[in-house]
C-alpha cells in the first residue's frame, strides 16, 4: 500500500511540474509572437499622413529636404462639428534622413533628454523617426506599429 501511495504522489508531482513547464514555454512563445507582431504591424497613411492616436498624426510623405513632423490636435476633436476648424500645432524635428526619437506626453512633444517633472511612460506615445520608417508605440493603449516613409 505504501509503494502505491509513493508512486501516486510521484506521478502527481511529475504531472504538476510538466504542466507548469509547458505553461511557461507557451507564455514564452506568446511573448515572442507578440514581439514579432509589433515589429511587423504596418499601417498605411492616407494622403501622406498617418494616424498614431486621436491626438497625434505623423507626416510620412516628404520631399528630399523635409523634416520629421508631427501634427498635434486637441483631445476629442473627432467628435466635434466638422464645419468648425480644429486647432492644431505642428512639431518639426531633424531632417528626414536623420534618426530621431520623441515622446508625446500631456499634449506636447518632448525630446527624451527634456522630459517634464511627473513624466509617466504609461501616459505617453514614443515615436521613432527612421530613414525608411516611422515607428511608434502608444503606452496608453499598449499598441503600436509603423508607417513606411513615402519619398517623392
Amino acid at each position: 500500500m505504501r509503494i502505491a501511495a509513493c508512486i501516486a504522489s510521484l506521478l502527481v508531482t511529475a504531472t504538476l511540474f510538466s504542466a507548469q513547464g509547458a505553461s511557461q514555454s507557451a507564455k514564452r512563445l506568446d511573448a515572442a509572437k507578440e514581439r514579432d507582431m509589433f515589429a511587423t504591424d504596418e499601417f498605411f497613411a492616407k494622403g501622406g499622413i498617418g494616424m498614431i492616436s486621436e491626438e497625434v498624426y505623423v507626416i510620412v510623405k516628404s520631399a528630399k529636404n523635409d523634416r520629421n513632423e508631427l501634427i498635434v490636435k486637441p483631445p476629442g476633436h473627432l467628435g466635434r462639428d466638422q464645419s468648425a476648424p480644429v486647432p492644431e500645432t505642428r512639431w518639426k524635428g531633424k531632417s528626414t534622413n536623420e534618426a530621431e526619437v520623441v515622446i508625446f506626453f500631456e499634449g506636447k512633444v518632448w525630446s527624451p533628454q527634456q522630459l517634464p517633472d511627473g513624466f509617466d511612460l504609461s501616459g505617453a506615445v514614443v515615436v521613432s523617426f527612421e530613414r525608411l520608417r516611422v515607428r511608434y508605440f502608444d503606452f496608453r493603449k499598449m499598441a503600436g506599429g509603423y508607417y513606411r516613409r513615402i519619398r517623392e
